[in-house]
């Protein structure tokens, strides 16, 4: 079992990330993996950088296979993250 918001914290502490959110999608092999989806904080901000800092705060099998750059994340009408439409729209991510 992974926690999307141990995930979530960790991710943002980092400089490279402006804000996230880690969703639960399908997977072919592991059921359901975490993938996360980042606004990143510049331009010099890659899948592999934030791969390189979670690798040393979180277990291995934690770190998310796919992370997904976005410009900024959908809301619900409260202003909360919509991990809903994030399921929604990266269904099927791994998939490919």
């Amino acid at each position: 079992w992974i926690s999307s918001i141990d995930i979530e914290n960790i991710a943002l502490s980092s400089p490279l990330i402006a804000t996230c959110a880690v969703v639960g999608v399908p997977h072919p092999k592991w059921e359901e993996r975490p993938l996360l989806v980042v606004v990143p904080s510049d331009d010099q901000c890659t899948e592999k950088k934030i791969k390189e800092y979670l690798k040393d705060k979180i277990a291995k099998w934690c770190i998310p296979d796919k992370i997904v750059f976005v410009e900024k994340l959908p809301l619900t009408a409260t202003a909360k993250i919509s991990k809903l439409t994030l399921r929604n729209q990266y269904n099927d991510v791994y998939q490919s």
